[in-house]
């Protein structure tokens, strides 16, 4: 018999169960079984699926807590009837299923007798109406609006079955031909003897073409008789539909009344006749009131009449050009050189430019009887145009063609030179950039800048050999295309430029000031992609040249180092937008040991904060790889801020920091003169309080504080204030490097690692070191000698009385949560 957990007791072969379970496991339908009592005994994978329920959550009657409330009742009466009666159980519902939505069910169950006839229990199926119900409905309301469109604009539709023969008329179209639907559809003839007969043979020739295979759709216009013997004018349009034969079988069209429209139009013609007289003596005055020129010819092209407009445009009278080809009188000649269109004219010779349209003038049965044309003077508007032209492709302030226009100009010389455009050029792009113009002009002002502009301009025009162009293409770059000049001559002539804007002058306030510029030089000699890409090369090229000492021309190679170098920096700084904006950033840290045991030093762990990118293969990019981009291209202090927040959100979330002494964290020169960020970093240490601030210690670079010496200095002592230390690094790099421990109140020196390296073979550098460890002794602060990667450096440091140390020799950068792992180690520096 079927087992237990079915609910039924039904002798069965033994593998029935298996049959069953397999079948009701897999089944696309909703299966259930009940006991005697109708209590849920077993549901399928697809029930579950349905009521959004358990198999578990379904026992008994469990499955009633997923019907809405407005039909569990009815389910409820309907089930236990079904179980008293053990008759078939058969029901639509609706349930709410797990996932809040509605679901349309119908359930049917079948009761299960033994061979005695005795009821054993009820096997069911459910099954999702859900998408049928809401289709159905969709459809419905589809119906019901088409309805009521149709219905409330007068639209009668109707349905003609080619095959069979068969019409069908909704009840507008029975409306339309005053027809009674009791009757039914009338036949053919029936719907003929409706027609008009003017109308009749007309309309049927054009119903029976609507048949053939290519024949456009039906539309057309009848009349039809109603029972009270009045005509009505309907409308009539449709489509036919057809098999893959091309054989018609459903011709489908519309109807609808154009009897009210066709009154209107009728008494509407009357009123216009009636006034035709009172309205042409209108019309001729209009047109001689109107701004525009008319003249009206005969169907043989001579001219009837001219209005006070286009007698004074064409030089003619009304009168003498009554007769004469419209031609003679209305001359047109395209003159380019005027601008776009034509020009007219004048019997007197005088010339302005036109717009103008002809139209013929039609008789009723639409033969023509003459031309009208209508034309207006444009003279003032092309001016407008010509000159809006200009400003959209020229330079206001010196007349010089733009950017945009310099880039269209541009176009054919960026293929190779085998192109026909190109063979036998050679050609070159220089890109002009004024030296310290920003200063000029803040210093002078505008005007005295816009000067100096105005006689780079000229002189670049006045120099630039015959046929180049020579666009203003920024505020103080200048672009200048030679044509034909070889690499040599374009060389030559840049150098020329240098010099020569070199020699200008601008007096400003009884001061006489001048500038010079720097020229990025790009031979057109192999293929370019794009303009874009040409005047990319020629920026490069010219930054270059500012690199380079600026007053010079740079030319550029295929392989150019410098220009190589600025497209990397160019590629980091987008690849470090990317990284800061996905996360691609990950923090490491390296150890700063004491160089030598000493009684009362902090015991906690020092490190220094080190940054570190993650690339798309797994491996780690240092900071000397892209540093160089983010400080060029002023990403630097968004850099900085990323890690200040990382590092305290990690030191925040530390259960301890007893084991930390401090942890160093290195800031750009830009992140140091941003008054912005100086506040930011302020905020942030007063937010973590002096029981976090304690640990950190800011590394500001000697090269970076020489910029703004007085504000690195108050920055440092509003870090101090809060609890913050300060450390000087890269000590030894600048010129004034003692001279800036006066003014900077900082807690150590970190001591540059090119006097660490050489340090046992370059006496100098000994010296040095010396020097500054000696120097901090004697003011009270630590020094860190950074780069230790031998043994015998470290001795000699120790020797000379250095206070910590850095170094491969020591530490290995690891990751920032590694750190705490590395307080419990001795230093490598003090073993033995």
């Amino acid at each position: 018999m079927l087992a237990d957990e079915f609910g039924v007791a039904v002798h069965a072969h033994p593998d029935d169960t298996r049959w069953f379970r397999t079948l009701a496991d897999h089944s696309p339908a909703g299966v259930y079984c009940t006991d005697t009592q109708g209590l849920t005994t077993y549901v399928n994978p697809r029930w579950c699926e349905i009521y959004g329920n358990t198999a578990a959550g379904a026992q008994g009657q469990g499955w009633l807590d997923t019907i809405t409330a407005e039909d569990r009742d009815g389910v409820l009466r309907a089930w236990q009837q079904a179980v008293s009666s053990a008759s078939p159980f058969k029901m639509r519902f609706r349930l709410r299923h797990a996932d809040d939505s509605l679901r349309h069910i119908y359930s049917t169950a079948e009761p299960v007798r033994n061979e005695q006839g005795q009821l054993q229990g009820f096997v069911g199926t459910v099954i999702d109406e859900t998408d049928c119900v809401n289709a159905m409905r969709r459809m419905h309301e589809s119906q019901q609006r088409l309805s009521l469109a149709t219905d409330s604009g007068g639209i009668g539709v109707w349905d003609w079955n080619v095959q069979t023969g068969e019409l069908f008329w909704d009840a507008c179209m029975f409306r339309l031909y005053d027809a009674d639907p009791q009757k039914g559809v009338p036949n053919r003839q029936a719907w003929a003897d409706l027609l008009h007969p003017d109308d009749l043979a007309g309309t049927l020739r054009r119903l029976d073409e609507l048949l053939k295979v290519g024949s456009p759709p039906l539309n057309t216009e009848f009349r039809v008789r109603w029972r009270d013997g009045s005509w009505h004018t309907l409308r009539a349009a449709a489509k036919v539909t057809r098999d893959a034969q091309g054989r018609a079988l459903h011709v489908v069209g519309v109807n609808w009344d154009l009897t009210e429209m066709r009154r209107l139009a009728e008494q509407i013609a009357h009123q216009l006749a009636a006034e035709l007289a009172e309205q042409h003596e209108l019309l001729r005055v209009t047109l001689r009131s109107i701004g525009d020129g008319v003249i009206t010819t005969d169907a043989h092209g001579c001219v009837q009449w001219l209005n006070p407009v286009a007698e004074r445009l064409t030089g003619w009278r009304c009168a003498d050009a009554t007769g004469q080809p419209v031609a003679q009188v209305f001359c047109l000649q395209e003159q380019p050189d005027e601008g776009s269109g034509p020009v007219l004219c004048s019997r007197h010779g005088q010339r302005c430019g036109v717009e103008h349209s002809v139209a013929p003038i039609l008789a009723a049965d639409d033969r023509v009887l003459g031309e009208v044309l209508v034309f207006h003077d444009v003279t003032e508007q092309r001016r407008m145009a010509r000159e809006m032209q200009y400003h959209a492709t020229h330079d206001t302030l010196t007349g010089l063609i733009n950017r945009r226009e310099f880039e269209r100009l541009l176009t054919p010389h960026l293929g190779p030179r085998q192109h026909p455009v190109r063979r036998g050029r050679y050609g070159a792009l220089l890109l002009v950039d004024l030296d310290q113009f920003r200063l000029f002009n803040d210093a002078c002002g505008h005007a005295a800048g816009d000067e100096l502009l105005n006689q780079v301009s000229q002189l670049l025009q006045r120099t630039a050999p015959w046929g180049s162009l020579v666009s203003r293409m920024d505020r103080d770059e200048f672009a200048v295309l030679l044509e034909h000049a070889t690499l040599r001559q374009a060389e030559r002539f840049g150098r020329q430029i240098c010099h020569q804007i070199g020699l200008l002058r601008v007096v400003h306030a009884n001061t006489s000031y001048r500038v010079g510029a720097s020229v990025g030089l790009v031979p057109l000699n192999h293929s370019w992609g794009s303009a874009e890409q040409l005047l990319q090369a020629a920026d490069a090229a010219c930054r270059a040249a500012k690199d380079g000492g600026r007053n010079r021309v740079h030319v550029w190679v295929g392989s150019d180092r410098v220009i190589l170098e600025r497209r990397s920096e160019r590629h980091w700084a987008n690849r470090l937008e990317l990284a800061l904006d996905q996360g691609n950033f990950e923090l490491y840290a390296q150890r700063i040991d004491a160089a030598q045991a000493s009684p009362g030093a902090p015991t906690g762990l020092r490190a220094e904060v080190l940054l570190r990118l993650r690339q798309a293969d797994g491996s780690l990019e240092l900071p000397g790889d892209f540093m160089p981009a983010a400080e060029r291209y002023h990403l630097a202090t968004r850099l900085d801020r990323w890690v200040l927040t990382q590092v305290l959100r990690w030191l925040r979330k530390q259960p301890s920091l007893q084991w930390l002494d401090r942890l160093n964290i290195n800031l750009s020169g830009q992140s140091i003169n941003d008054n912005l960020f100086q506040a930011w970093v302020l905020d942030q240490v007063e937010r973590v309080g002096p029981e976090v601030a304690q640990h950190l210690c800011l590394e500001i670079t000697e090269t970076s504080a020489v910029t703004n010496l007085s504000a690195a200095a108050a920055f440092i002592d509003h870090l101090r204030q809060a609890g913050v230390h300060a450390s000087l690094d890269d000590f030894g790099a600048g010129a004034s490097s003692f001279g800036y421990l006066k003014q900077l109140d900082v807690d150590e020196l970190k001591i540059d690692g090119q006097f660490i390296r050489d340090l046992i073979s370059d006496p100098l550098d000994e010296a040095a070191v010396r020097c500054f460890i000696d120097v901090a002794k004697v003011i009270g602060i630590s020094t860190v000698a950074e780069f230790v990667e031998n043994d015998a450096t470290l001795q000699r440091l120790r020797a000379m009385g250095i206070s910590y140390v850095q170094g491969y020799l020591l530490h290995q950068p690891q990751p920032l949560a590694q750190l705490p792992a590395q307080a419990e180690l001795t230093p490598a520096c003090l073993q033995g």
